[in-house]
């Protein structure tokens, strides 16, 4: 009876997929001849240094290589880094460019962020009548991840994720709030160019969240757990913001190869070397070995180039056109997730679980002490 309803299962979601595809081929190719067919989207190169852009988690991966790519483009961006080791390298990387500015960050901590947030507005108070000064986005980066069956982890793992992935997003927003109001200020009385363009452009946000945010996602529960408080939050930050025309848009990628994400293995290797031994018993190694077989696979093999995020992230802070309430980054996270979370529960959940815990499904691996017992009765 299991394997007919299974099979049940796949049939559905085979055909919801079928009908689904000509709908999101119609989509994407309705982007493409927008974008296409419209105008430079970005302001002219040698407008762009009187813009800043903040940037938090700019250490490695994400942040520190969108601080490079902003730069490059001709912006004045300010780099939150928890290290010093990680404001010496972009010093050294753009070679101590007065346009690159290195912060001390530390997102957990309220005194950080907004020291962070008075550095910016000591740039501001540069700015004059004939070489005007603007803040044009916040990027919200910093992020963690820990993995592990939630029977493994301490309420500690998920408070470490929640405290970065979730309040440091509200604090991060909340110290750049008064400056993003500001460029709305003098965006409402600017007048167009004779090109039609504002100055400054949309001020906004920008929030690196991820698909686990929008689905829920098994073994890295206080990643996903603070990523689905992440992803509501700036959705009703964006609905807030509105009148004062401030953008909120939320990236929203799924596995990507960064530092945060290839470090989930040893994060994984921690976990398991300080679970209680009767857990690890009750689990066996062999599950364990199969769990890290399969993250490693995920994480290195079946992951998308950073590149991609990084794109996003980057457009989605200079556009002049109004910025997107949501960017989706990577096939499986634009097309795939987007139809399981509007699927009934029990069956997006039927694919959540096959696509992430293959290694259980597959090798037909269940925790040592179910071995015996068989799966607990429904």
């Amino acid at each position: 009876a299991g394997q007919v309803i299974e099979g049940i299962h796949w049939a559905i979601l085979c055909l919801l997929a079928g009908l689904l595809a000509p709908f999101l081929l119609i989509y994407k190719l309705g982007r493409a001849v927008r974008a296409a067919t419209r105008g430079p989207d970005e302001l002219p190169k040698a407008q762009r240094a009187s813009l800043g852009v903040f940037i938090s988690g700019c250490d490695t991966g994400f942040g520190q290589t969108a601080a490079l790519m902003l730069h490059e483009r001709g912006y004045t961006v300010f780099a939150g880094c928890l290290t010093d080791g990680g404001q010496e390298s972009l010093r050294q990387l753009t070679k101590n460019n007065e346009r690159m500015m290195p912060v001390p960050l530390d997102v957990t901590k309220d005194d950080s962020v907004t020291q962070a947030a008075v550095h910016v507005d000591s740039w501001l108070t540069g700015s004059s009548a004939t070489s005007p000064r603007a803040l044009l986005s916040v990027v919200c980066n910093a992020g963690i991840a820990t993995g592990g069956c939630i029977d493994w982890l301490t309420v500690e793992a998920y408070q470490r994720d929640h405290a970065i992935n979730f309040y440091g997003v509200i604090r991060t927003t909340k110290a750049f709030l008064p400056a993003l109001k500001r460029t709305a200020e003098l965006r409402r009385h600017a007048k167009p160019n004779t090109e039609g363009a504002v100055w400054p452009p949309h001020p906004r946000f920008v929030i690196n969240s991820s698909v686990a945010g929008k689905i829920p996602v098994p073994y890295i529960s206080p990643y996903s757990t603070s990523k689905h408080a992440c992803d509501t939050y700036a959705a009703c930050l964006r609905m807030e913001m509105e009148d004062w025309g401030i953008g909120v848009t939320t990236v929203l990628a799924s596995f990507h190869k960064t530092p945060m994400v290839t470090e989930g293995i040893t994060i994984l290797e921690k976990t398991w070397a300080s679970t209680p031994e009767e857990k690890r018993r009750e689990y066996g190694e062999e599950f364990y070995e199969l769990m890290h077989a399969s993250t490693e696979s995920l994480l290195t093999d079946l992951a998308w180039e950073p590149i991609r995020v990084v794109e996003a992230i980057t457009r989605a802070s200079t556009t002049l056109s109004r910025p997107e309430p949501e960017v989706y980054c990577g096939s499986d996270s634009r097309y795939v997730l987007q139809v399981l979370p509007r699927l009934p529960a029990f069956m997006s959940e039927f694919a959540i679980y096959r696509w992430i815990a293959w290694f259980a499904w597959i090798a037909g691996c269940k925790p040592a002490a179910l071995k015996t017992t068989g799966k607990a009765a429904q």
